[in-house]
């Protein structure tokens, strides 16, 4: 049964890990996303009138905090709602010498 525990804590260790590294994936796509919106701004900066300019300038801080906080959310509760789902799992190993 020992031995039935351990798998079943390193496959969810595994998922768990899995889902991290997507969701800090998808916070580096944001961070490329602001950094080349700021890079366009700044293009046009001098071309267009500061309010013009104000008014498309949609991915500022707030917006790329909100993004972020909404990944972590997803991210962190699809991880909560897989280890829910792993209460429900048994698992169990013939040994090979059994038949």
């Amino acid at each position: 049964m020992e031995n039935n525990n351990k798998v079943k804590d390193y496959v969810s260790f595994q998922i768990h890990k899995s889902l991290v590294n997507l969701y800090k994936r998808y916070l580096n796509l944001i961070e490329d996303i602001q950094e080349d919106h700021n890079t366009m701004i700044d293009k046009i900066s001098s071309k267009i009138d500061q309010n013009t300019l104000k008014n498309i300038d949609y991915f500022d801080d707030n917006k790329y905090n909100y993004l972020r906080k909404k990944i972590l959310d997803i991210g962190n509760e699809t991880i909560r709602d897989i280890e829910k789902n792993f209460d429900f799992i048994k698992m169990e190993f013939k040994d090979e010498n059994e038949k």
